[in-house]
């Protein structure tokens, strides 16, 4: 709602909820469970070819007390949008986990302890590996232009320093 009162026709996503449900990956000799895979660290997972697998918006009910509410606060909420992606069967992805057994002796894929990454990817190992190369190469090149600004500026006001010595005898 405006400053006038009047409605006006806009959308916010306040909140967005994800939820996973227990996965596998299968190479047809066996299946491990991935766990966890929302936590992982390379951004390719979100870019990952997922297919919808289900939308459905499901309308807001609302009592009269929750209304008069959301009608001082300038705000109506409309209702949830779900939206289901599923990982066609077929697709090739890397993960990159802690190997464990759990209760039932079943291999699961999982984030390491310690703070080391997860990775879930459609690219191969040695994708990933150059993908680490380049950055790393950036960083060293990044790192050596810093120092050699930085010893410049130490130089710089070294100099100023001698000379302001000099003028003052």
């Amino acid at each position: 709602r405006n400053f006038r009162g009047e409605w006006k026709k806009e959308s916010i996503l306040p909140s967005s909820v994800w939820n996973e449900v227990p996965w596998y990956l299968d190479d047809g000799t066996s299946r491990v469970r991935v766990a966890e895979a929302r936590s992982v660290e390379d951004f390719t997972f979100t870019c990952l070819p997922m297919a919808c697998g289900g939308e459905v918006f499901e309308k807001s009910i609302q009592t009269p007390i929750q209304e008069k509410i959301q009608l001082d606060t300038g705000a109506k909420t409309l209702g949830v949008h779900k939206i289901e992606r599923v990982l066609p069967i077929g697709t090739c992805l890397t993960v990159v986990g802690e190997v464990i057994k759990d209760e039932a002796g079943n291999f699961v894929i999982q984030k390491l302890y310690g703070g080391h990454p997860f990775y879930v990817s459609y690219r191969s190992v040695s994708e990933i590996i150059e993908n680490f190369r380049e950055t790393s190469r950036f960083c060293m090149y990044a790192s050596a232009a810093f120092g050699l600004i930085g010893v410049v500026l130490i130089a710089k006001h070294a100099f100023q320093y001698m000379e302001f010595k000099k003028m003052q005898k």
